[in-house]
């Protein structure tokens, strides 16, 4: 497993990489707007590719990114069904577990 935390000093907001090296594939969590660039490369640099984007809150501490990442990447974009989001995104519920690679 890799694992990475991403900080966006500027916005005072914390992202995340959670990979799997030997799929080569990674999740971005909580990842933020205007720091998409920023996430592609560092995975890119690790040898992964971002299939997934998790967002763990929406409000208005961060502008999310996952949208501009899934575009991007082609990534899946998972929220919790709570969060009644308006745009394309898979629903996921307390107690539900996303595989990335063997992660």
């Amino acid at each position: 497993m890799i694992f990475q935390q991403l900080v966006n000093d500027e916005a005072g907001c914390l992202s995340y990489l959670i990979g799997c090296g030997r799929a080569g594939v990674a999740l971005i969590v909580d990842p933020g707007r205007d720091r998409v660039g920023d996430y592609v490369a560092v995975a890119r640099r690790k040898g992964l590719t971002i299939t997934h984007v998790v967002d763990t809150h929406v409000h208005a501490d961060h502008v999310s990114g996952n949208q501009a990442l899934a575009a991007q990447t082609g990534a899946t974009v998972y929220i919790h069904a709570a969060a009644e989001a308006k745009y394309r995104h898979l629903p996921v519920e307390d107690g539900n577990e996303l595989r990335v690679g063997t992660v």
